[in-house]
């Protein structure tokens, strides 16, 4: 889209929106079953196929200090008041 005026000649400074997937599970869901999700989500993650086919789809591979339960809940909160003002002034509603 050449005529669609990017972020910044909109006159958005610094703005910078990275993707990131996450598995999520129901609240309530026991500290050991999410430890042996997470361990083996983490394996999988770091086989070496998976690793060379992320970074052949140009994905950002994150560091072992970032792939723990408690970063993902710290991440999400930090998400959630980053974006809360923007999206309550948009007017945007859950449909």
């Amino acid at each position: 889209m050449p005529d669609l005026p990017s972020a910044h000649e909109q006159g958005l400074a610094n703005f910078d929106v990275p993707s990131w997937y996450a598995l999520f599970l129901p609240a309530g869901t026991p500290a050991d079953m999410v430890r042996r999700l997470n361990a083996a989500t983490v394996a999988a993650l770091n086989a070496p196929l998976v690793q060379q086919r992320l970074k052949e789809i140009g994905c950002d591979l994150v560091t072992p200090e970032r792939m723990s339960p408690e970063y993902l809940g710290k991440f999400v909160a930090a998400e959630i008041d980053r974006w809360a003002r923007v999206i309550k002034a948009s007017g945007i509603q859950l449909e």
